[in-house]
């Protein structure tokens, strides 16, 4: 294939696609397997997107999204198993915040029934001394 035929992308919008810094893509490309995929242009350097294949990235394969939260760049599948795992997070919160409750309330039930006991252990002690 021709090098005009290639589509080229600057290092920020390569390092977008990959889920790189540009510090790593910058150091990756002087690798002499990344040299015939890398152009100057204008004084501006440029990757072509056949390079993914060398990230084990192929971007028909793998839609990039963006995830706004984190800032972090993932595969649509990864994305959406995170999104699930949010989801999941999100409901085992409110579970435990029931079965907190449901401690709070035994516990509470708990100190009342050990309340009547001692008051009652009392008691007893009382009447036996006056049946003495």
């Amino acid at each position: 294939m021709n090098n005009d035929e290639k589509t080229y992308v600057t290092v920020k919008e390569f390092a977008d696609m990959t889920g790189k810094t540009t510090q790593a893509i910058y150091k990756r490309i002087k690798e002499p397997s990344m040299l015939e995929f890398v152009k100057i242009k204008n004084g501006h350097t440029l990757i072509s997107t056949d390079a993914l294949d060398l990230f084990n990235i192929k971007t028909a394969d793998k839609p990039i999204k963006k995830d706004l939260q984190s800032n972090v760049i993932l595969p649509s599948n990864v994305s959406w198993a995170f999104d699930i795992l949010i989801e999941q997070l999100a409901t085992k919160d409110v579970q435990i915040a029931a079965k907190d409750a449901q401690i709070a309330e035994l516990n509470a039930r708990l100190k009342e029934a050990n309340q009547l006991y001692q008051n009652n252990h009392l008691l007893l002690g009382t009447q036996d001394k006056k049946l003495k």
